[in-house]
């Protein structure tokens, strides 16, 4: 991934805010554990496949900001 900072600024977008939309929707990283019955299991995150089914998608994928906008 090749980050834009011109585009990120436009949007008012931080590094972090992009780099979490990235690890957390796109790439469906657990953030969490339950523990049911003695076991852990991963609580993962991510966006609809149509959301990321292609290329073009992925590059203009939604990213929620620290103070709850989605750009």
């Amino acid at each position: 991934m090749q980050l834009d900072p011109e585009r990120q600024a436009t949007a008012s977008l931080t590094t972090d805010e992009v780099m979490t939309t990235w690890r957390y929707g796109v790439g469906g990283e657990s953030f969490a554990q339950l523990l049911q019955g003695g076991q852990r299991i991963p609580v993962t995150v991510q966006y609809p496949g149509e959301y990321i089914d292609s290329l073009e998608k992925v590059r203009n994928v939604p990213v929620v900001t620290a103070d709850q906008r989605a750009v």
